[in-house]
C-alpha cells in the first residue's frame, strides 16, 4: 500500500526455531508507514496478527506513548502516539509511565524517590476488567521491579501498613 514498506524476510526468519514470542522494539524500525494514518496501522496491525498465525507465536510490540499523553501521565489504550487503529487491534495494552503530579507527592511523602518510579497498567487486556496500575522502581542496574503501591487514601493506607508486598501484588 502506497509508498511505504513492511519487512520482506520470511516469516521464519524473524523467530528462532521453537521461539513463541517475537519482539518488536521499537515497532517503528519494523515499518516506515505513516504513524498518523489509521488505514497503514491497520495494515501494519493485520500483517503483525498474520505474522503471528503463521509463526505460531505471539507479538509483543513496544510502542513509544505520544505528547499528550507523556505530559498528562495518561495510561489508557490510546495513549499511543500515532493513528488508533494499532491499539484498537491488539488483545492487550500495557502503558509503562511516570507518577503522575498526585502519585508524586504520594511518593514523596512516603520517603520514595519518584523519579525512580513508573507505573504499569494494563489499559486494555482482552477478556478481562480494565486493571490498577502496578508500581514498579527502577534499580541501580536501571532494571524496573515490582514495589509496593502508592497510598492514595487514609483507608489505603492502612490496608497496605497490614499487607506484605506480596500480598498486594
Amino acid at each position: 500500500r502506497g509508498s511505504h514498506s513492511f519487512p520482506t524476510r520470511r516469516s521464519s526468519d524473524l523467530v528462532a526455531e521453537g521461539g513463541r514470542l517475537l519482539i518488536i522494539d521499537p515497532l517503528v524500525m519494523f515499518h516506515s508507514a505513516n504513524e498518523n494514518d489509521n488505514g497503514h496501522m491497520d495494515h501494519l496491525a493485520r500483517l503483525l496478527i498474520r505474522l503471528a498465525r503463521t509463526i505460531g507465536c505471539a507479538v509483543l510490540a513496544v510502542h513509544h506513548t505520544g505528547q499528550d499523553a507523556l505530559l498528562s501521565a495518561r495510561d489508557d489504550h490510546q495513549a499511543g502516539r500515532g493513528a488508533t487503529a494499532l491499539a484498537s487491534a491488539a488483545r492487550a495494552v500495557w502503558v509503562l509511565r511516570r507518577l503522575s503530579a498526585k502519585e508524586r507527592e504520594s511518593a514523596e511523602a512516603e520517603n520514595r524517590d519518584p523519579i525512580s518510579l513508573r507505573v504499569l497498567r494494563g489499559s486494555k487486556v482482552s477478556r478481562q476488567a480494565e486493571q490498577e496500575g502496578v508500581v514498579l522502581g527502577m534499580g541501580p542496574d536501571g532494571v524496573l521491579s515490582m514495589t509496593a503501591p502508592l497510598p492514595t487514601t487514609p483507608e489505603r493506607r492502612r490496608a497496605i501498613g497490614r499487607a506484605t508486598c506480596t500480598e498486594r501484588l
